[in-house]
């Protein structure tokens, strides 16, 4: 995947409309907001909002409200991996909390944007986790970004990459006893 195609997927695929010129020459960077707002608009709909009941009927009721608040809860989000940037954990253990801290602070963000659209939903940690480990997939494909600052970041499972696993290790890990 080169930058032109990159850039396709991530300005005027189908999650984002955007008019650009046919040949962009856009450097993506980990450092830049509108360019992090990016990855974690994709990541958001990796989180499957469409799941949450209400959602659509709050946006439809109030589209302008709606938006502005849900994005204040992604710049919030954004500005914590542009921090997470600006000054990467030496350890593991540095990771790990940052990473608690920034999907329990993303929790509690998505449920007041919630409480305030009056949707009767209580968002589960495992969807902030979602949102959080999805945005570093995105952002690991832009232009500045480094392996080593990603080199402590939890993999997102999806249902393609257990399946990958089951295949090649020929078990199945959703049956588990360590999965229950």
């Amino acid at each position: 995947m080169n930058n032109k195609d990159i850039v396709k997927w991530f300005v005027i695929g189908d999650f984002f409309k955007k008019e650009y010129d046919e040949n962009p020459c856009i450097n993506l960077s980990i450092h830049e907001k509108n360019d992090v707002l990016l990855a974690v608009k994709k990541a958001y709909v990796d989180m499957t909002p469409r799941n949450i009941g209400g959602l659509k009927e709050a946006h439809n009721n109030n589209k302008e409200q709606y938006e502005n608040s849900l994005n204040r809860v992604f710049g919030t989000l954004a500005d914590r991996f542009i921090g997470y940037f600006d000054t990467i954990p030496n350890t593991e253990k540095q990771f790990d909390n940052w990473h608690k801290k920034t999907c329990s602070d993303f929790k509690i963000d998505f449920q007041k944007f919630l409480d305030s659209q009056k949707v009767g939903y209580t968002i589960q940690y495992g969807k902030a986790q979602k949102i959080v480990n999805m945005t570093f997939k995105y952002l690991y494909c832009f232009d500045d970004a480094e392996d080593e600052y990603f080199k402590y970041c939890h993999m997102a499972l999806d249902q393609y990459t257990l399946k990958w696993y089951n295949e090649k290790y020929d078990q199945n890990y959703r049956k588990s006893k360590e999965y229950l």
